[in-house]
């Protein structure tokens, strides 16, 4: 016998989903679970309940590291995630946004199906401060709101079908587990080369090499792409190469990724003040990854443009 949702006490509804998640939880629970938890409480009773009402939202239910909200329209929830993101620029607390566009099944309490797996899936893959949408989302927007996004393109989500169309206010986190490699991107070898410390540095090795091994985890996340730690100069097809300098108060990590004749794809600096360096190891890790994997994508289908067949 056949039992329809309503026979189940479950209704169907659209909804505009949206998650949120705190960014290196784990690591601040670890180092003072006391002041992370009146972090989260007063982020949630000045910061989080006051924007979500503002903008007629629901919150459906807290999960520790992150809360799972809906809205009755995407300029609702797009307008949610701007107003808390433009509150907590000078916050200890580091947000990553999801939302998505579907049909959901309500139970009455909580909220169910593929558009609430997809929203997960958005919020995990997007970058630090970043809110990452659908296209289903960003059709839904006028152009003010749409000014925001950058297109990240198809991407396909784990444990979801089919590809989603992605766009987010910066780039999405390649490193992610949520995110599926293309099939057809098959990288050989990729060196990644001891980090260069300046001599007035030296004190702070530690801290460097964790941000190397912490680049080593995110680039080995994906099974497309071989990696090795070496200053080896044998067969090889692109080095990375992290070296740090120390200016007008300021550490600076160079990231230089070449290919094997030395043909720079990408180089960037990214500025730290001393004291933040520990804080801002696994950030610092997440956007070399992220911008190693958006680069050597994209070379390889400019390379051969029979991929994007």
């Amino acid at each position: 016998m056949h039992m329809s949702s309503d026979n189940l006490g479950m209704k169907r509804l659209l909804s505009v989903i949206v998650f949120i998640d705190i960014v290196g939880y784990s690591k601040l629970m670890s180092a003072n679970e006391g002041k992370t938890l009146l972090l989260i409480k007063d982020f949630v009773t000045h910061h989080l309940n006051p924007v979500l009402n503002e903008n007629n939202g629901k919150a459906v239910k807290a999960m520790g590291d992150g809360w799972m909200l809906s809205f009755s329209s995407c300029f609702n929830a797009i307008n949610f995630a701007k107003s808390l993101k433009s509150r907590l620029v000078q916050e200890e607390l580091k947000l990553r946004y999801g939302i998505h566009m579907g049909d959901v099944q309500s139970d009455g309490t909580d909220l169910y199906g593929d558009t609430v797996n997809i929203a997960a899936r958005l919020e995990s893959i997007s970058g630090v401060n970043a809110i990452t949408v659908s296209n289903s989302v960003y059709l839904s927007l006028d152009s003010e709101h749409k000014d925001i996004f950058l297109d990240q393109g198809d991407i396909t989500l784990k444990n979801i079908s089919a590809p989603i169309g992605v766009w987010s206010t910066a780039e999405v986190n390649h490193t992610s587990g949520a995110m599926i490699a293309d099939d057809k991107v098959d990288f050989s070898r990729l060196a990644l080369k001891t980090f260069e410390i300046s001599t007035e540095l030296s004190n702070l090795s530690n801290n460097f090499e964790e941000v190397l091994e912490q680049t080593y985890q995110g680039l080995v996340s994906k099974d497309w792409l071989k990696v090795i730690k070496t200053d080896y100069e044998g067969p090889k097809d692109y080095v990375l190469k992290l070296r740090s300098r120390f200016v007008n108060g300021y550490i600076q990590i160079i990231a230089t990724l070449t290919r094997n004749d030395g043909i720079t794809l990408w180089a960037d600096t990214f500025n730290v003040r001393p004291a933040e360096l520990v804080a801002l190891t696994e950030t610092l890790a997440d956007k070399i990854v992220s911008q190693t994997f958006v680069k050597l994508i994209k070379y390889k289908k400019d390379f051969n443009p029979t991929d994007n067949a």
